[in-house]
């Protein structure tokens, strides 16, 4: 694809050097999103100097599903080159969000990890539920975040990181924003690169890319191979070959580009990520708990880990101590974590017609997702059993989509969404030998515990014991939308835009015991068989028994429909531009979005959560100054969320009427779900720059304040400190949200400079900054992370015509060792220091 020349009468007014360093600047902030294959690298080192930049006429992103100047578009966007990403080897979501401003990764596994826009967005519960902030890969909406987890994105063109609502054009799941990745599409020019890393940790990764023609002028093709393999930073004592946060991806992806008229083209993309094992879950070091809660009261550690670790059962296993062993900040030692299975495969068809004035654009898709983890309470001994997450996820979208030309009075695009998830998802929780000694309360091991057929009774009350819970979630989204800008005068243009979506969820769900286990009587009234099966037991220890093994398995329910969520929710943008000169452009912009309400069983009962609704006010500037050097982007926002998705306390009708029956006082009970909070605002302020003026060097840089509070919360999850209270709740309304820095800020820079005649040296850095945050949901004391940074490098030498490189590569230069969560007796450790060696170039 030819790329056309600036013709604006300041760009032929600019001064050869001035316009040299924007271009620059331009090329850090955004690379082409449109792009096609590199055309071949100049021989010259003045002219290799100026390669990357010399790519790039204008800045461009794909934020409302068209080519666009990022200056006229009036939306708050952060874009990143996937040249800057490959330099440091920023691969996955993790890395892509240190290089934006505003967004945040929040860790968990596969499935339970989140993503958050402007402090807003962490708490992502349950797989009935869509994601806040969206995600879109090469044109198709990913309806569940785990698809673009455990996934090495290779061969990128552009990562756009647009915050508020945007699914006017954007499709689902975007009420907050969204990341809009895109992979370098076929060429007919023949070419690839390849990439080679070997560092700490027996650490391999590599990607291989080739594509060109396949027949002349009528289709192209390109191929991407991508491969790491590497172990963890904290070993399982139990098996040292299993590490967390390991590495284990093998992806690989197929783009065939098909012209045969000059009105119509088509590209069909085919992806696969076989399924592998990477351990997240886990990887926890413990800390003492502490001896008193928040309001002075003693707290009696009869459930803690030094309670039950200091039981006999325990103590005459093994040589395994709680002070040396479980408190350990150098290893775990856990005998049932495994690492976590995951694997997806994905294909697409984006067909193109060119109509007189119009272009038909039709996107049909297809992905899957599979995830298993088998998790351990973390420690040697028997208790935890094939306890994890099952998922099997399907997802089917159709898009037709018609865009006018623009140029007139008024340039529009309209059109037509549909898609359909399944999902099908299973918890499991199993029981080994040694689960009736950790789980009993000390009444019931001290009884059970008195005599051998007492601890024959406490070994099989739950050895072998394996519960299901089972859902299936289908969910239908239909939608008609239509956005305009209207080019009321050469400086003023209004958009507005309106979406239509009609969303129909439904959930049934089933809880039942696959193995009752060894302790199969312990469930029945058959007394007679009891006290036959374990001759010399008192009525004590059978009652003893008997509890223990109830209070775990909970409660079970044959197959229950759940209320069904169907409704039909608006969006809409409205938002004028105003462009003062060719170097400054003022926007301001209302967004309003829904997301989808939740339909979901709770403990048997079905519990409907209604629909987020976001209103988001933006006013922005976009100017270009000192002579045109500086790209300076920032914004004014304020966020309104009503009823906004995420862990709730709520009444329990099955406890409440359980705690009846037996007589406990008080009766009521609560259990944690995912409902509404009624009122939620984050309000801040948004810059994204880069900076050329300096010879050699181009800047990028970013950065929020961002105030995200509870404008209305009564009923969260009371904190660790506060677990001796009632009821199981308490107001935080005030209070920050959990996850969002008040301060982010992240800045990279690139240098390069010819030497040798023939080669060229660079160095490039990215440091991304976050001010302290609470990782709790719950918001406990505890929780709060301090602030941070870490900083990524690489520094390298290579050939003018790019064809071999080799570079350091540091991730986490200096070491950080901030963790990434805390509660009241554990925290996450940072990942450390990694460094490698990468040979790359053009082939």
């Amino acid at each position: 694809m030819l790329r056309r020349p600036l013709h604006t009468a300041a760009a032929k007014r600019l001064p050869p050097s001035a316009l040299k360093a924007t271009v620059a600047a331009l090329a850090w902030l955004a690379w082409p999103v449109h792009a096609q294959e590199a055309a071949p690298a100049p021989a010259s080192p003045a002219a290799a100097e100026a390669e990357a930049p010399q790519q790039l006429d204008q800045v461009v992103v794909r934020s409302r599903n068209r080519i666009e100047k990022l200056q006229d578009v009036p939306l708050s966007v952060s874009v990143v080159s996937g040249n800057e990403l490959e330099r440091l080897l920023a691969t996955d979501v993790s890395a892509i969000t240190k290089r934006a401003a505003n967004v945040n990764w929040n860790p968990g596994n596969p499935r339970q990890f989140s993503l958050s826009i402007r402090g807003i967005g962490k708490q992502a519960q349950t797989d009935a539920q869509d994601p806040s902030v969206g995600i879109i890969i090469d044109g198709v909406n990913l309806a569940y975040n785990p698809l673009a987890s455990s996934v090495d994105f290779a061969d990128i063109d552009a990562v756009e990181v647009t915050r508020g609502p945007q699914g006017t054009l954007l499709g689902k799941n975007t009420s907050l924003g969204v990341i809009n990745i895109t992979t370098r599409k076929p060429s007919f020019e023949p070419g690839g690169s390849f990439l080679l890393s070997y560092g700490q940790r027996h650490t391999l990764y590599s990607t291989a890319t080739y594509g060109g023609t396949v027949i002349d002028d009528l289709l192209a093709w390109r191929g991407t191979i991508s491969a790491v393999k590497g172990r963890g930073d904290v070993v399982n004592r139990y098996n040292d070959d299993l590490t967390y946060a390991n590495r284990d991806r093998l992806s690989g992806r197929l783009k065939l580009l098909f012209t045969p008229t000059a009105d119509f083209n088509a590209l069909l993309s085919f992806d696969a990520q076989p399924k592998a094992g990477e351990a997240s879950n886990g990887r926890t070091y413990n800390t003492p708990t502490p001896t008193t809660y928040a309001n002075g009261a003693t707290n009696t550690l009869g459930t803690d880990a030094s309670t039950r670790l200091n039981r006999r059962w325990f103590l005459d296993q093994s040589s395994y101590r709680y002070a040396t062993d479980y408190l350990s900040t150098n290893s775990i030692n856990a005998d049932n974590y495994n690492a976590i299975v995951t694997g997806t495969d994905g294909a697409s068809a984006e067909l193109n017609w060119k109509l007189a004035d119009h272009t038909l654009t039709s996107i049909s898709a297809f992905r899957d997702y599979y995830f298993d983890a088998r998790n351990d309470e973390g420690t040697p001994f028997d208790i935890s059993k094939n306890g994890g997450g099952l998922v099997n996820y399907q997802q089917a979208s159709q898009e037709l989509r018609l865009t006018s030309k623009t140029g007139g009075f008024v340039d529009y695009q309209t059109g037509l969404f549909y898609m359909k998830t399944r999902t099908d998802h299973s918890t499991r929780t199993g029981w080994g030998s040694d689960a009736g000694a950790w789980f009993a309360s000390n009444s019931q091991y001290s009884t059970l515990d008195a005599t051998p057929v007492g601890r024959t009774l406490l070994g099989d009350s739950l050895n072998r014991l394996y519960k299901r819970v089972d859902n299936k979630y289908n969910n239908q989204s239909a939608a008609w939308y239509g956005q305009a800008n209207w080019h009321l005068s050469e400086p003023l243009t209004v958009t507005t835009g309106l979406r239509i979506t009609r969303e129909n969820r439904k959930t049934e769900s089933t809880s039942y015991l696959a193995d009752t286990g060894a302790g199969t009587l312990l469930s029945g009234t058959d007394d007679a068989a009891i006290a036959a099966r374990y001759p010399g037991a008192t009525a004590a220890q059978i009652a003893a028994a008997r509890a223990l093994r109830s209070a775990q398995v909970g409660k079970l329910w044959g197959t229950v429909q759940a209320e069904s969520f169907q409704k039909t929710q608006p969006a809409f943008v409205l938002s004028p531009t105003y462009k003062f000169n060719d170097d400054w452009t003022g926007y301001v912009s209302w967004q309003y979005g829904q997301k989808a309400g939740i339909s979901q069983v709770v403990n048997g009962n079905s519990f409907l959560t209604k629909a987020e609704k976001t209103n988001s006010y933006e006013i922005g500037f976009k100017s270009l100054l000192l002579n045109k050097t500086l790209v300076l982007n920032t914004n004014l926002f304020l966020t309104k969320i009503r009823d906004y998705q995420q862990a709730v306390y709520g009444d329990d009708p099955y406890t409440t009427a359980a705690n009846l029956a037996a007589g406990i006082t008080p009766a009521q009970a609560y259990v944690s779900y995912t409902g509404n909070v009624p009122k939620v605002q984050a309000r801040g302020l948004e810059f994204d720059g880069a900076y050329g003026g300096i010879r050699n060097v181009t800047l990028r840089f970013s950065g929020a304040f961002n105030d995200a509070v509870y404008k209305e919360f009564t009923r969260n999850a009371q904190p660790a400190e506060n677990g001796n209270l009632s009821p199981a709740y308490r107001d935080v309304t005030g209070q920050q949200l959990p996850g969002a820095s008040r301060f982010t800020f992240n800045v990279g820079a690139d240098y390069r400079v010819p030497v040798l005649s023939d080669k060229l040296f660079h160095a490039s850095f990215n440091t991304a900054y976050n001010s302290k945050y609470n990782s709790d949901n719950a918001l406990s004391s505890y929780g709060w992370v301090p602030a941070s940074s870490q900083t990524d490098l690489a520094i390298g030498l290579g050939r003018a015509d790019a064809k071999l490189d080799v570079s350091l590569v540091v991730k986490n230069a200096f070491n950080d060792k901030t963790p990434t969560a805390r509660t009241w007796n554990s925290y996450n450790p940072a990942v450390p220091r990694w460094f490698g060696i990468t040979v790359s170039g053009k082939i």
